[in-house]
Parts: structure tokens; sequence; C-alpha cells
């Protein structure tokens, strides 16, 4: 079993400031200017060409994959770019064709888009890719990108039960196949402002006995892997004999909720309370199983508790994915695309 604790012994510690087709776009300046901040007028062509490049790899490896891995992405964009394999090599690579979410998604790989590069060398693949990594995990403010109501609800939320955020994609990469990661995950988590929570909470705890990274830590703490299914073996055994009822889990996802409702049912003696954010292209409650409640958007999930009457008294912990549930996807692929964008043209890999 694949499990990936937190960056430093286990807590949420942040790392220098300086989900499948689920990364996908709707329209490319969409991307660029819906994040609200005020991009809108300096936002060049370039830029746009791009993010829409980009996000079509990203769509294409995570398909391959099974998991988003950002050092695989910047490869092949160096290939689409400047590599030998160029469009063509990378369109037959992954097998990218044209869907819904992607019609224009051949003509965005094969536009000749004029990248060029200072003095006409091109740039290195191993820097070019570091620079999109570095800038991807190390150069944006990813509290930008929460969705209102996200930490007050964890923080809500911990006043009942410990707090698990359980998600997969971009940890330690797959080793299997040589691709390293870039902790992704980890670092969109920490630098969005929830270590800092997981300090404050360990402060307010009344009974606290003990040093406050361990209490903290075990209050809200980050499960994440390539494939988040895996670490449902180590959150069982983790609160075994802890006097745990209840688990409710928290999801944009409907497979990844019925997923988890039998793994857990078949694995653990606990009720299962799935509830559904219903955000982006999981708006819709059709096909949803009955025994899921859906709501709008995390700040809905604790008068919906309540309702349940489910308080610190129930015996409950939480798993709450992050990405389109405390995170808004559309928010997020603007800051990295514009990050990456941008530390490419000061390293003088694009102009």
């Amino acid at each position: 079993m694949s499990r990936v604790e937190d960056p430093v012994s286990g807590q949420i510690e942040a790392e220098g400031q300086d989900k499948s087709d689920q990364e996908g776009v709707t329209e490319d300046k969409e991307l660029l200017v819906e994040s609200g901040s005020g991009a809108e007028d300096d936002i060049s062509q370039k830029s746009i060409d791009f993010a829409s490049k980009f996000q079509v790899l990203r769509a294409a490896v995570t398909r391959k994959l099974g998991t988003a891995n950002i050092f695989q992405t910047a490869d092949s964009l160096y290939e689409t770019l400047y590599g030998d394999m160029g469009p063509e090599g990378i369109i037959s690579e992954y097998g990218i064709a044209n869907t819904e979410r992607y019609p224009e998604a051949i003509s965005k790989l094969r536009s000749i888009v004029s990248f060029e590069v200072e003095e006409g060398v091109l740039p290195d693949k191993k820097s070019f890719i570091n620079v999109v990594r570095d800038a991807m995990t190390k150069h944006v403010d990813f509290e930008e990108a929460l969705v209102g109501g996200a930490k007050e609800t964890i923080d809500n939320l911990a006043k009942i039960g410990p707090i698990r955020i359980w998600t997969d994609g971009d940890t330690i990469g797959i080793p299997s196949l040589g691709l390293p990661g870039s902790m992704e995950q980890h670092k969109k988590i920490a630098v969005s402002g929830f270590g800092v929570l997981r300090r404050s909470l360990a402060r307010n705890v009344p009974e606290n006995q003990g040093d406050i990274n361990r209490i903290g830590n075990d209050i809200l703490a980050v499960r994440a892997s390539e494939h988040k299914m895996d670490m449902l073996e180590g959150i069982v055994d983790e609160f075994a004999g802890r006097g745990i009822k209840t688990v409710v889990v928290i999801d944009d996802r409907v497979d990844k909720l019925s997923d988890a409702i039998n793994y857990l049912k078949n694995n653990s003696s606990w009720l299962v309370i799935p509830i559904l954010v219903k955000r982006g292209e999981y708006k819709t409650k059709e096909g949803i199983d009955q025994q899921i409640v859906s709501v709008d958007s995390i700040a809905d999930v604790t008068d919906v508790l309540s309702n349940m009457h489910i308080n610190r008294d129930s015996g409950v912990i939480f798993l709450v994915d992050f990405d389109g549930v405390l995170m808004d996807d559309k928010v997020r692929q603007y800051l990295q695309n514009s990050a990456a964008y941008r530390e490419l043209r000061q390293k003088g890999f694009v102009i």
C-alpha cells in the first residue's frame, strides 16, 4: 500500500511561499481571467496559448498515468514546443483527441505559437521542467483559490471530531515509471493556510496535554497519495480502538464517494455518511446514489450535520477532499498557469 504522510512529521507545514479529466478548463480566456484578480488587461495571446496547451497536456498525462504529475506534464510541454516529438508525437503518445471538454485540443497543440527563446538557444529540458515544477508549487498563493467558507468549515468540523484532508494528486510521483513527484498536494494545502489553522486548533484544545505538533496533527492532518483510496486502510487502522462510530466523507465526485462507501462498510464498523459537494461538472444529482447527501458548497456542511444531530459526542471523524471541495479548480488553474508562464519568461525560456 502506498502511503504518504504529511510533509514534516505528519504535519501540515508550508514549504516556501515565494483528478482525471478534472484538470480541464472550459474556455482559454475564462481560465486566465475568471479568478477575479483584475489581470484581464495584461493578458497576452501568448499566455492564453500557453495555458490552453498546458491544460490539454495536463489532462492527457493525468488520464494516461491515472494521476496528475507535473514533471511529466512539463516534459510533454517541452516536447510540444521544442522537442523532437513535436505536437504530432505528443498527440500520438497520449492518444489526444478532441472531446466535449476539449473540442479544440488537437488544434491547440498543433498551433504555431511564437515561443521564441533569447539568441535562438533552446532551453535545457531539465531546467525547463524544474522551472515549471517550482512555479506551480512554490510561486502560487493558493489561499486565493480557496472556496468561500473553506477554512471556517474546517474550523467548525474540528470542534466535532478529527479531520483528515483526504486527497489524491501529485505527491511522491510514480517510482515504477521513473517519474518524480512534486509534492503538489501537500504544498497547496500548506500554503493555502491549513498549516496555520492546524496550529491554531491545537492551541485552542482545552485538554491539551502534550506537544502542540502531536495534538494539532491529531485534530487536522493530510492523507495524500497519487491514489487516495490507498489511504483508507491506514485511516481505518489509525482510528481503530478510539471509539469512532461515524465517518463523514466529503467529496465532489460520486465515484470516489461510492468507492469509499464500499471500502469503509466492508472494512470497518463505522456508520458512513457520504456528502457530495456539487461543483463544476458535478453540479447535477443525476445518477447519484440515494444514500449520498448533496450540498452546493462546503459551507453548507455544518448545517447538514447539525440537522443530523452530529456533534462531538457522536464519535465522528471527517474525511474531506481538497480539490473541488475546499479549493476552486478554475482559480487554482489560473494561478498555476500564470505562475508557470511568468517564471518561464523571467528565465528567458519563452519571450
